[in-house]
């Protein structure tokens, strides 16, 4: 039985001037990826002593960046603990939008895809909106309607 190609994972090249950033600069010039802020897949909250939880769109998220890992690797992923304030979602969506998971676009996304916008940084929050980006920027598959 031969080795499985996957269509969607990119071919590597070999040309050298094409992933070596001593010899292609504009290779270090390249915009902010988009960024994924998730939970800690596993945290406490003091409302509820002696438990511990996972965030279920969080979770969800990890299986889909696990399941395809060459589409993930176009991410930051950002894990943010569970208690508030949280000071790094804060400084780029805004106090008002804490809630995880939070997709932060890059600076060449097209803007229809956020629900929300903060010091021109645009983000997605809805999390069936999330997913529908990650499918138009990076090409995860659709979730099933």
């Amino acid at each position: 039985m031969g080795a499985r190609v996957d269509p969607d994972r990119p071919t590597p090249t070999s040309n050298a001037h094409a992933t070596d950033p001593d010899r292609d600069p504009t290779l270090t010039e390249q915009p902010m990826r988009d960024r994924l802020y998730l939970l800690d897949p596993s945290f406490t909250d003091p409302a509820y002593p002696d438990r511990t939880f996972h965030c279920r769109d969080c979770i969800t998220l990890d299986g889909l960046l696990a399941r395809f890992p060459d589409k993930a690797t176009m991410l930051e992923v950002i894990r943010i603990p569970y208690p508030r304030p949280r000071a790094d979602v804060i400084a780029v969506a805004g106090e008002a939008h804490q809630n995880l998971p939070l997709l932060v676009l890059g600076a060449n996304a097209d803007p229809a895809l956020a629900d929300g916008r903060h010091d021109g940084t645009y983000f997605v929050g809805d999390f069936k909106a999330l997913l529908h980006a990650l499918h138009v920027r990076h090409g995860f598959p659709e979730a099933h309607p």
